[in-house]
């Protein structure tokens, strides 16, 4: 496999190795009550490319993702916090990439600007409760001995997207294999390149 990130305008391709496994839980909307979860896809760029998003008790946590490696230096990017109470969620990463979007009923609805003021819209729907696997996942690991977060949307059309990102870096492992192992209903295992070592990471249902 082999590393790719963004930084300072350097792009670096690497080997590495990789290590075990980890996984996690997060959330979704207003007042308090079970967590909901969307799934969004783009107008334009990667096909691949979803957004999910899991929202509880007036926050949320997301995450856009693709294959495409180009399109993850851009737009991959974790986005955590409050949600207004118009459903509005505005936040920017620390590398200038802002995320943009609004939850009203079954609908999320929205745009990614990356920092160079390229905008690419995207729109979606709630997941049906108790839909096995469909939503966003994320775990915990390691890659020569650094930690990484795992983190995948598995749309209810059956589009993967995934990317395995060094914890505090736009620095991505890569490629990720198009195709998951499920593991039940809610984990599953990412593999790397040609390693066949599983990166596990589990669906989100909650925030913790």
């Amino acid at each position: 496999m082999r590393v790719r990130w963004r930084g300072a305008g350097l792009v670096l391709f690497l080997v590495v190795g990789a290590t075990s496994v980890g996984a996690l839980t997060p959330s979704l909307a207003s007042a308090a009550g079970p967590a909901k979860s969307y799934i969004a896809k783009f107008s334009q760029g990667a096909g691949s490319a979803r957004v999910g998003i899991v929202v509880q008790d007036g926050r949320f946590k997301a995450y856009v993702c693709s294959l495409d490696e180009n399109f993850n230096l851009q737009y991959a990017r974790w986005y955590g916090g409050k949600v207004g109470t118009d459903g509005a969620i505005r936040q920017t990463s620390p590398d200038g990439v802002t995320f943009q979007a609004k939850v009203s009923g079954d609908e999320f609805t929205g745009q990614v600007t990356d920092a160079k003021k390229v905008a690419l819209p995207f729109s979606g729907g709630v997941v049906a409760a108790g839909t096995d696997h469909i939503g966003l996942y994320r775990g915990e690991s390691r890659v020569s001995g650094k930690p990484v977060l795992i983190g995948a949307v598995i749309d209810q059309d059956g589009t993967f997207a995934s990317t395995t990102q060094f914890v505090g870096k736009i620095r991505f492992v890569t490629p990720v294999k198009d195709t998951p192992t499920y593991l039940g209903d809610k984990h599953l295992a990412v593999f790397l390149g040609t390693e066949e070592v599983p990166y596990v990471a589990a669906l989100v249902t909650k925030l913790a």
